[in-house]
């Protein structure tokens, strides 16, 4: 794996949709292949996010994969799409360990692993970095991953101001 030119970051926010929305949208006007991962589909587009251009929106590519075997499934398939993506979000990592259960940090660290390893093909590929953004929405239980977070990510962002959140996780792309 290529770790100078793949970035991870972890981000703890309960509601991380404006700012993932704006974040996918910043990185797609910058002509870069983004992929937002969600269990369910955007039911509104975030209230602060003004009129949106339909050629950026065409970067974004919306995976709405509703549980651990989707998720896996399509990750593991990331070789075989088109385009690679330059930057993977993933939004609500709990939901995909919620109906798993038993050894959640197992299939933490395999989804992690799993990502992290599309990203490394996306890298490859497009010979430019790629940004992965893990977003956990629920933070209580928190301490039974952390030695699996520690492992997999190079960078942890946790809740802030909206506006700096968007800013740090932007500038650690643009800076690395």
């Amino acid at each position: 794996m290529d770790a100078e030119n793949l970035i991870s970051v972890l981000h703890l926010n309960e509601n991380p949709e404006y700012i993932l929305f704006k974040i996918a949208l910043l990185f797609a006007e910058q002509s870069l292949q983004v992929w937002f991962i969600s269990p369910k589909p955007f039911e509104n587009i975030p209230v602060n996010i003004v009129q949106i251009d339909k050629e950026i929106l065409q970067q974004i590519t919306f995976l709405y994969l509703k549980d651990f075997k989707d998720l896996i499934t399509e990750l593991n398939g990331i070789h075989l799409w088109h385009k690679a993506p330059n930057i993977i979000i993933l939004s609500h990592f709990k939901t995909y360990l919620e109906a798993l259960d038993k050894n959640s940090s197992f299939f933490a660290a395999f989804i992690l692993a799993s990502v992290l390893d599309g990203a490394a093909v996306s890298t490859k590929r497009n010979k430019k970095k790629t940004l992965v953004l893990i977003c956990l929405e629920d933070i209580t239980n928190l301490d039974q991953f952390q030695i699996i977070f520690d492992m997999y990510f190079s960078h942890f962002i946790p809740k802030m101001d909206q506006d700096n959140i968007v800013d740090t996780i932007v500038k650690l792309y643009i800076n690395q």
